[in-house]
């Protein structure tokens, strides 16, 4: 991905995520492996070779006005991952010819925790049929709260990211601050649930 590519999907991706969310830039974050990359490997000079994660509390977004947002900046909905008869856990969008996903991941609260999906399992259980199994990983609620904003670019305007990105990157990939070091198990709560969020 070139600069230029680069800065257009980040300033689209503010301006989908802004115009959808109920308190604009209060609301969203760069997370999970996006999050590592700006903290850490652009840095170091490497190049944007991953997916655009972010992350948004689920109460705060309109996720009809969020994929219209999208497509009218000439993103095309690939994936779209919907639990309890219609609650989004995730929204994946590319633009055309684009080498990147912009994957946005609803963080739903239960229990003092924010929890995530994009993992959707099926299993054929002899005659009965397909019977789904999510995989959520929650990390506690306290680790959201507070958002900083920060640009490396006068072209780009000010991305979100999560102040307390560390607590974060340690639940998500232990060791992450030793590039090129293999994680170590993911600290996060992690549980199956079949077909409804009520099981967390």
């Amino acid at each position: 991905m070139t600069e230029d590519e680069e800065i257009r999907l980040l300033n689209h991706t503010q301006f989908a995520m802004d115009s959808s969310t109920k308190d604009g830039p209060n609301s969203w974050f760069v997370a999970f492996g996006a999050l590592l990359y700006f903290i850490r490997d652009k840095r170091m000079g490497k190049p944007f070779a991953t997916d655009l994660d972010i992350c948004v509390p689920a109460e705060m977004v309109n996720v009809p006005v969020m994929i219209k947002a999208f497509e009218g900046c000439k993103f095309t909905l690939q994936k779209h991952i919907t639990i309890d008869n219609g609650t989004t856990l995730q929204a994946t969008f590319r633009k055309p010819n684009g080498q990147v996903d912009v994957d946005v991941f609803l963080l739903h609260k239960c229990g003092g925790m924010r929890w995530h999906s994009g993992a959707l399992n099926l299993e054929r259980p002899g005659v009965d049929g397909s019977l789904e199994k999510y995989t959520f990983k929650g990390v506690p609620e306290s680790l959201f709260r507070e958002i900083v904003k920060y640009t490396w670019n006068a072209r780009v305007e000010k991305m979100q990211f999560p102040a307390k990105y560390g607590s974060l990157l340690d639940a998500w990939y232990p060791g992450w601050f030793m590039p090129d070091a293999k994680f170590g198990q993911s600290r996060a709560q992690i549980v199956q649930t079949v077909k409804s969020m009520k099981e967390l």
